[in-house]
């Protein structure tokens, strides 16, 4: 088996969760918008793919705040369970700015 034949070569996995699985201090990339619907409301927050986002706080049983740019934004659980994002670690004692 020749190792350089494309067959041979494997891409890198990202792995992504949902938006709503996010914890306070923790910040994401946007990486994919599940249907058109979730996208058109995601860009109307400044949110598209690609985005850097900072989960600032959940509200039990309620949304998610988060940070994009310079807003904060509430996004309902609904919306953020159709939002993909790469997550990093979370950031104590930090104040998160762009």
């Amino acid at each position: 088996m020749d190792l350089m034949t494309p067959s041979s070569i494997m891409e890198p996995t990202i792995a992504t969760s949902s938006l709503d699985t996010a914890r306070t201090g923790q910040s994401f990339r946007v990486v994919g918008i599940d249907d058109a619907d979730a996208r058109i409301q995601a860009l109307r927050f400044g949110m598209a793919e690609g985005a850097d986002i900072h989960c600032v706080t959940r509200i039990p049983a309620g949304p998610i705040i988060i940070r994009s740019g310079r807003q904060e934004i509430a996004i309902g659980r609904a919306l953020a369970r159709r939002i993909r994002v790469t997550g990093g670690p979370v950031v104590t004692g930090q104040r998160y700015e762009q």
